[in-house]
């Protein structure tokens, strides 16, 4: 995650990985196959960095997003408070030209 020239990683405090849901477009004439990262409003360990946030999809709820079948309030909901563990990523120095 990015904010101006800083970055961070977010994890979940459990250590475990997780998605973003994200929509697949098809190529449509000169439009490449391309995807959109479903955004919803920054949770409380969010917000202090920014105001959305990709929607994240635990590992045991993939398959309920991708087939479609138990997309529902719960699946969309926000984490609760310190589920998320953000920190600074440091600066890379520039790569010599």
């Amino acid at each position: 995650m990015g904010t101006g020239d800083h970055r961070y990683r977010v994890t979940l405090d459990s250590g475990n990985f997780f998605y973003l849901a994200a929509i697949w477009d098809p190529p449509l004439a000169d439009w490449p196959l391309s995807y959109r990262i479903v955004t919803m409003p920054a949770g409380a360990d969010i917000i202090p960095y920014q105001s959305r946030h990709g929607l994240i999809i635990q590992r045991r709820d993939v398959m309920r997003w991708l087939d479609g079948t138990g997309i529902d309030e719960d699946l969309l909901a926000e984490l609760p408070r310190h589920s998320l563990f953000v920190e600074p990523l440091k600066a890379q120095a520039p790569l010599p030209l």
